[in-house]
Formats: structure tokens, sequence, C-alpha cells
């Protein structure tokens, strides 16, 4: 078996998932690859963290970078019931319940096309090379061990690359699981999301500045949510 690696790991997959993974091996000296399909900042619908979230920002160092972007603060959520009064809820304050060494009592509402690029270049900055707009086509083996990926170009050019560690980050295309057809649906979980964006919205609730609004709506196994952007 050859042991010829041009990196110690690559990932599948640009993400935030992929690219915490290659920020936290580039800090950590590690050769790393992250190959994206996409080229972000790419379209994707917005996000309301949850506080666990900040914990592995600030490992990676990168939670003074979403101060820097200004974007909204979390404290809380709110919940409401199908016969609710207009302006009546439920809530919850996430400093009410915090969690151990907690870095800070709220989290972010983010644009996602916003965080995955910032995140991305956060991962490029810490020392992981960085592709965009190429696609890993297959997952090589040498016996049961993966030791590389085919990956293909825009231009339709292809190239194998080898690593001592492959690890898939892509995510729902699940490109390994699908390779090795252990992929399986949820026959329980078959679900699907519509959103659009808003605005000239009346503010928040005073007090609930920031706030993300869950609304349960009286439908069977349906639900709204309502998060709070920038601009």
């Amino acid at each position: 078996m050859s042991e010829r690696y041009d990196f110690d790991v690559i990932v599948i997959g640009g993400g935030p998932a992929g690219s915490v993974l290659a920020s936290l091996l580039g800090q950590a000296g590690h050769n790393c690859l992250v190959v994206e399909r996409d080229i972000h900042p790419r379209d994707h619908v917005g996000e309301s963290l949850t506080p666990s979230s900040n914990f592995i920002f600030e490992r990676i160092g990168f939670l003074e970078k979403m101060e820097d972007a200004g974007f909204v603060h979390k404290p809380g959520a709110c919940w409401t019931a199908p016969r609710s009064p207009v302006g009546k809820f439920v809530a919850i304050r996430l400093g009410e319940f915090p969690a151990p060494g907690a870095p800070q009592l709220y989290t972010y509402n983010v644009e996602r096309d916003v965080l995955d690029a910032m995140l991305l270049r956060h991962a490029y900055e810490s020392g992981a090379r960085v592709l965009q707009g190429v696609t890993v086509q297959r997952v090589q083996f040498e016996g049961d061990r993966a030791v590389g990926v085919t990956v293909k170009m825009a231009d339709g050019w292809t190239r194998d690359v080898r690593a001592r560690v492959i690890a898939d980050a892509s995510g729902r295309r699940a490109v390994l699981a699908n390779q090795l057809r252990l992929k399986h649906k949820d026959p329980e979980f078959n679900q699907f999301a519509l959103f659009s964006w808003f605005t000239g919205l009346e503010p928040q609730p005073r007090g609930y500045e920031g706030y993300q609004f869950l609304h349960f709506l009286g439908l069977d196994q349906a639900w709204a949510w309502e998060i709070p952007l920038r601009n």
C-alpha cells in the first residue's frame, strides 16, 4: 500500500461542521484540505443558533468575528399556542439557565450565507487549504480504509487526492453514506419547510428584542418560526 499522502486530512464539505473541523485541524498544525461543492456565499435559509454553539465558536477563536459582523443577539426564545391571544406568549431567557462555563448569556440570529462564508474563511485563516466549486465524486479505499478522494473541478477536470484521514462533513448530501449504500430515509421524519424574508414588520415586544418566536398553529405536525435578522 502506498504511503504517499497529499494531506493529513481531507474534509468533504465546507459548511459549519466542515469549517469548524478544518479550523481545529489547521490550528493544531495539521495539513488539511476542505473540498466544497458550492462557492460561498451561497443561498441558505437564516438560522437561530443555540447557546451550545458559543463553546465551539469560542474554541476556534470565532466569537469576536461574530460580534464584529453585527449579527442580532438572541437572548432567548418565545412560544405561542394555537389559541393564544395576540401578544401572549411563554418566554425563556437563556441567562436563566446558563450552561456551566458559558462564555456569554446570549447567542445569535444569523444569515447563514454570511455565517457559512465567514466560517470557511476562518478555516483558511487558521491554516486549512480550501477548494470551492469542486465536487467530491468518490471516496477512494484501500481495503477497508479510506485513503483519498476523486475531485471534479467546475471545468470538468478530475484529480485524485490522497490523505491519511477522510472526514465526511457533507451534511444531507451524505457523500460517503450514499457511496457505501448506508443511507436510509426515516419514514417518520418526512418533513419539508417553506421560508421567506420579510421587511417592515412591527418591532418585537419591548424587553424581547432579538428573541426567536415559535408559533404552534393548531395544524397536524406543523409549526412556524420567526427569526429577527439584521436590516
